[in-house]
């Protein structure tokens, strides 16, 4: 028994710190919702001042990921793969939130759409899924946080193809139909980098 639980203990030491990852990531999703729901209301030096907060998360993302991949070089784990596949992907959303918070801004971006609403307000459901999928006690509960996260990724491609059709057929400017196609893309690309980070936590809880 001795036995099992030293060799378990390294492997839940890591999945702890992935679950922190999941939370930083959490965190950095629910700031960038509040620079969407206040954006007509902050100026510049405002805005400015949030998107640097969720950069600053990206960075604590950044310095954990590193420590979490040099645990995972430093012993023999079983899982060791499934583990890098989800910190990697953590890593990717934490990059992709402080990449859409930096973009707004830089793209000039100056009126937030409904379509990108519902986006935002995804992100924030998908990262609070993953975050539950692993605090998970059971793989069936992790299973359905990951089905949960499924549903949402095909949400928002619904969203953004409504979104897209709109943009070509009632906008003449095709800068502006480019700056809202990446803040379509990113936000896409968030939630489905939590849905495949959730299908790795599972895989993670079934294997225990």
């Amino acid at each position: 028994m001795k036995n099992i639980m030293h060799w378990l203990a390294p492997k839940k030491a890591i999945f702890d710190m992935l679950a922190g990852q999941s939370a930083n990531v959490l965190v950095s999703a629910n700031e960038l919702k509040s620079i969407v729901d206040d954006y007509s209301k902050l100026d510049r030096s405002e805005r400015k001042s949030r998107v640097q907060h969720i950069k600053k998360l990206k960075g604590q993302s950044d310095e954990l990921h590193q420590e979490i991949v040099l645990k995972l070089g430093s012993g023999g784990l079983s899982g060791k793969n499934n583990m890098y596949s989800i910190a990697l992907l953590l890593r990717e959303a934490a990059d992709l939130l402080a990449d859409l918070s930096s973009k707004l801004m830089a793209l000039g971006i100056e009126r937030i759409d409904s379509h990108m609403l519902k986006l935002v307000n995804a992100i924030c459901v998908s990262a609070e899924g993953l975050n539950k999928a692993f605090g998970a006690k059971k793989p069936d509960e992790a299973l359905a946080h990951y089905k949960k996260l499924q549903i949402l990724k095909d949400d928002s491609e619904d969203i953004c193809n409504e979104a897209l059709s709109e943009l070509f057929h009632f906008y003449k400017n095709s800068i502006d139909i480019m700056k809202c196609r990446e803040i379509y893309r990113l936000l896409n690309g968030f939630i489905e980098k939590c849905r495949n980070a959730g299908e790795f936590v599972y895989v993670w809880h079934s294997r225990r």
